[in-house]
């Protein structure tokens, strides 16, 4: 999926920033690409912010390089950030996807504030089997 992902991202070339998430009791991921904003020295950055840790496979990592030349027109680096800080969250601290949208800190809204607190009110309430 993620080298799908930059395969599609190749058709946008105004692309700034392109976040893919998911989350789910005691799971919770996101993929975040950002482009450099076309300043000088500056690179842009993938970011994977998780309870597990991704190894991202050379073929992932071509496709996005082919999106960093296209949009920075340069040799097509980029950074690539593994931050864990979710991972001393532990799996019991996501209890839905709405625990996970709000330790994933993502870049855009994708829920109502409002929304949000809701969902993460009543999944303390929920009995899950395991």
């Amino acid at each position: 999926m993620l080298e799908k992902a930059g395969i599609v991202a190749l058709q946008m070339p105004k692309l700034d920033v392109m976040e893919l998430w998911n989350g789910r009791r005691g799971l919770a991921c996101v993929f975040r690409y950002q482009a450099s904003g076309n300043c000088a020295g500056q690179k842009a950055k993938i970011t994977w912010r998780s309870n597990w840790h991704l190894k991202l496979e050379p073929r992932v990592r071509q496709a996005w390089e082919a999106v960093a030349v296209q949009r920075d027109h340069r040799e097509g680096k980029f950074n690539v950030v593994e931050d864990p800080v979710i991972l001393y969250f532990g799996k019991d601290k996501i209890r839905s996807h709405g625990d996970a949208i709000h330790h994933l800190q993502l870049v855009n809204e994708v829920i109502r504030p409002v929304s949000l607190w809701q969902i993460r009110y009543e999944s303390q309430f929920l009995i899950l089997d395991d």
